[in-house]
């Protein structure tokens, strides 16, 4: 579990920095195989894994404080 809020503040920077990155990512590729492409943000959500860096970071904190890591699903 993080120490303090400096700790805390960078587990959840890096989060969110997932978040967006996946975003523009899938964003740009979505449609790459089939040529059709998603309208408007639809097109950054479909491909799913941009909440992946909050899932991380909920089991970390979990984990951390005495949850088994074998009780954590992925």
């Amino acid at each position: 579990m993080p120490k303090n809020h400096k700790e805390l503040t960078k587990v959840v920077q890096e989060a969110v920095r997932h978040f967006w990155k996946t975003r523009e990512r899938q964003a740009k590729a979505q449609g790459g195989k089939s040529g059709e492409r998603d309208r408007g943000e639809r097109s950054a959500v479909t491909g799913g894994a941009h909440f992946d860096g909050f899932a991380e970071a909920i089991r970390r904190l979990v984990v951390e404080a005495g949850l088994s890591d074998t009780a954590v699903h992925r």
